[in-house]
């Protein structure tokens, strides 16, 4: 049986848990299969037996509705051949306890593709060592309690220290270690009454049970722990634009300067070397690194940033109170704020970069913001929940700061990373790094991975993105800057020696209604039967007419029967087939359908929707990207709903990719995204556009909250998260009619094509001064057009024209 996509499962068998496994066609699949010997048990050797007819690929993957858990991949032969399993995730990693999808593939050296699926629970698990990590590669025997190990297992049992010289175990301790907390264990208390003598040692460390699951670390044992080194002048302690990944190396593993007081207290940074001064922020203390920029009597000044806005400063602090410490040599974390990427480094290698999800200010809360700056990693934490979300593998680092695997809902056999994975790419925690589930691409690393492989002390560089944060502030608090992206917009035109393409969006236009609104007199139904079709758009027909391509996002379904709809939704709306005329006559090119009311008649209600503008219009659909040819460019528009990037982000990617395979020199992502009637933009907005404009879109067009939201720039592509309303039949008492349409002005005569914007003002009704919708929008006048642009204003970052 062929399978076009391996990873998408539409078809689930259901068998119980206790009978072995079948095949999903067997007519067609006659000769593979696959059974479970025993019990699945993580953390020990499980086995899977293959028939095969036939040599090829195989892959088995254990995942649930929303996640892969782990892929095993192998040439078989014909016949039958036995597939070890750990029972584990990625990086070893414990499977939650419930029940999984089984799904099998083998690629046959025929050709042939054979796939079968069958549930299994996975709910036992056998002693083992997660993870023991030293506090540092050197312990004193002055100072014995200072040195530590941190180390976490399965449940309470007995862990193995070997001390290693050479091929000789010269010591080994076992030390009783408790379920479901992170054990520290220092020199002293793995040795007790023991001396050990200085040397070179490696140390294996392992639950005594199962010694295949152990840690290994390098330590240096010396006698006498050297004089503290004196707080001196730093240099920078932050990576340069330029710099390669050899200097930055040597900045995370240079000696760090910390306040020495609990790393969840804050010390003042006082703007002048006195106590009675002006306080400009707080720092916390022993993991945040300071630059210390000069020292004067019993002061040293610092640079860093603070702890209630992110925002960077420079003050005195008391010399008393600074320490110098010395972070690890083996790892360092370098995360990007603008980029939401962590690079992973060893021994200065860049060895991953993967997908984070910093801290997003919130009103009267800008400490949310994830500060920049140099830190170290504290103490290894276990897993918490809040608000019905799980947050696994957590490392503290900044005051109460954590680093930990994105959320996931949880319970009933449940664990889905749906909204945390979504995130991933922009800000949206709070004030926490969160770390991505699935695998790196290069070497595999995950929130696991870190979890059991970042030690104490390791450096954590935070690059800042001062332009984005000031443009989150300014939202927040109203406070506007200028930037010279403003010259991006309301500009009618662009510097070329051609013509611009222009394209006009138009925002939710409902042609139809409620099916109780078919007889009423003030319904869209009434008006176009008494105005004609062209009525709706002949308001702004100056726009519409007048450029290249007119879209709109049609919300509804045209169908001459009301069969099939879904009466579990709140609202439905439909219109008849033949108000496809109203996109004809209103000089539409091109119609999103990718929204949540195409499907108010199921299936048949989309069909007819799309037979329906055929040949009238193009349209844009659910994984259904349109090419337009203007004058010899191609645009490409591709439509996605929130609801399917949270189910999987990776489906702009694919719209994307299908547009640049056709040759696109221009691509729009129209995204129907948001919560209705809020007038900002929310972080589920902001990772979809950033995720348009990372995958290659040039301009990103949003629908759905029937209200104006602002404008950003990202990277220089123009995100215009709301336009509002357009022609509204769903409702027929609004309770707004302020709206904006967009003309994108597009310049191919650059290496990259030029997008200028204008935002035109509209009110969605000619009758809006009655409080009467009469479907017709028109240009808003003088002082309507500013009452609706500071709606704009007031979710944008920056001062508008």
């Amino acid at each position: 049986m062929r399978k076009k996509n391996f990873l998408i499962w539409t078809i689930i068998l259901a068998v119980s848990a206790v009978s072995v496994f079948l095949s999903c066609c067997a007519a067609e699949i006659s000769g593979f299969s696959i059974k479970r010997i025993g019990q699945i048990t993580s953390f020990a050797q499980n086995v899977f037996s293959v028939d095969a007819p036939e040599s090829g690929k195989l892959t088995i993957q254990i995942h649930n509705d929303t996640s892969v858990f782990r892929t095993l991949s192998q040439d078989i032969e014909a016949g039958n051949t036995r597939i070890e399993w750990d029972g584990c995730g990625y990086n070893r990693e414990r499977l939650t306890p419930m029940t999984y999808h089984i799904t099998g593939e083998l690629i046959g050296n025929s050709g042939n593709v054979y796939t079968l699926q069958f549930d299994s629970p996975i709910q036992y698990v056998t002693q083992a060592l997660y993870f023991a990590l030293p506090s540092s590669q050197t312990a004193y025997l002055s100072n014995p309690d200072e040195w530590f190990v941190e180390s976490k297992v399965v449940t309470a049992g007995t862990l193995v220290f070997d001390f290693i010289q050479g091929d000789t175990p010269v010591y080994s301790f076992r030390r009783e270690m408790k379920a479901n907390r992170i054990n520290t264990t220092s020199l002293s208390g793995i040795s007790g009454r023991n001396e050990i003598a200085p040397g070179e040692y490696l140390v294996r460390v392992y639950e005594i049970s199962n010694p295949e699951y152990q840690s290994e670390f390098n330590l240096r044992i010396e006698n006498e722990k050297p004089a503290p080194e004196p707080v001196a002048i730093t240099g920078r302690i932050m990576p340069e634009e330029n710099d390669d990944d050899e200097t930055i190396w040597k900045l995370m593993t240079q000696p760090a300067v910390v306040v020495d007081i609990r790393n969840v207290d804050h010390q003042n940074v006082y703007k002048e070397p006195r106590m009675d001064s002006l306080v400009l922020g707080t720092l916390h203390g022993q993991t945040q690194t300071l630059c210390v920029l000069d020292i004067m009597d019993s002061w040293a000044q610092v640079e860093a940033w603070n702890h209630e806005e992110g925002e960077k400063i420079s003050g005195w602090v008391p010399l008393e109170k600074l320490k110098v410490v010395q972070p690890g040599r083996e790892y360092g974390l370098l995360i990007d704020k603008k980029a939401q990427t962590m690079s992973v480094f060893f021994r200065g290698e860049r060895i991953e970069t993967i997908q984070v999800c910093t801290g997003r200010m919130e009103k009267n809360e800008l400490y949310q913001e994830t500060a920049a700056g140099s830190f170290l990693t504290g103490e290894h934490r276990v897993d918490y929940s809040t608000n019905g979300k799980k947050y696994d593998f957590v490392i503290q680092y900044d005051g109460g700061n954590l680093i930990h695997q994105i959320p996931y809902a949880f319970g009933n056999g449940k664990k889905d990373f749906t909204e945390g994975r979504a995130l991933l790419g922009t800000k949206g925690s709070h004030a926490c790094i969160r770390v991505q589930a699935e695998p790196g691409p290069e070497k595999g690393i995950n929130a696991y991975w870190i979890w059991t492989h970042i030690p104490y002390h390791s450096r954590v560089i935070i690059l800042d993105d001062p332009e984005e944060r000031e443009k989150e502030k300014a939202i927040l608090t109203g406070n506007t800057s200028n930037p010279d992206v403003c010259d991006q917009l309301n500009q009618p035109g662009v510097s070329s020696d051609e013509d611009p393409v222009i394209i006009t969006f138009g925002g939710d236009a409902v042609l139809g209604g409620r099916e109780s609104y078919f007889r009423r007199e003030d319904s869209l139904f009434a008006y176009i039967a008494k105005y004609g079709s062209g009525y709706p758009f002949s308001g702004i027909g100056d726009y519409f007419q007048n450029d290249d391509i007119t879209s709109i996002n049609l919300e509804g379904v045209l169908k001459d029967t009301p069969d099939g709809e879904d009466l579990k939704k709140q609202w439905r709306f439909r219109g008849p087939a033949a108000f496809s005329s109203i996109i004809r006559d209103g000089s539409v090119e091109i119609v999103n359908l990718a929204n949540n009311h195409t499907i108010d008649y199921g299936i048949p209600g989309y069909e007819s929707t799309v037979d329906a503008i055929s040949g009238i219009a193009n349209w844009c659909g659910p994984e259904k990207p349109c090419v337009i040819s203007v004058r010899g460019y191609l645009i490409g528009f591709a439509g996605c709903r929130e609801t399917a990037y949270r189910e999987d982000p990776k489906v702009i990617s694919r719209d994307i990719r299908r547009l640049k395979e056709r040759g696109c020199d221009y691509i729009i992502c129209q995204c129907h995204w948001g919560t209705e009637y809020d007038p900002n933009h929310n972080a589920m907005q902001e990772a979809m556009a950033r995720t348009c404009v990372r995958e290659g879109a040039n301009l990103v067009i949003g629908h759905h909250p029937h209200v104006v939201q602002g404008i950003d720039f990202i990277e220089n592509v123009p995100v215009i998260y709301s336009l509002g309303n357009l022609c509204f039949g769903g409702t027929i008492n609004l309770s707004g009619y302020d709206a904006i349409i967009a003309q994108a002005f597009i310049s191919f005569g650059s290496r990259k094509p030029e997008t200028q914007i204008e935002l035109i003002p509209i009110k969605t009704s000619s009758r809006y001064p009655e409080n009467v919708n009469d479907f017709r929008p028109v240009p808003a006048e003088s002082s309507e057009k500013a009452i609706i642009m500071m709606k704009v204003q007031a979710d944008t970052g920056f001062l508008l024209p």
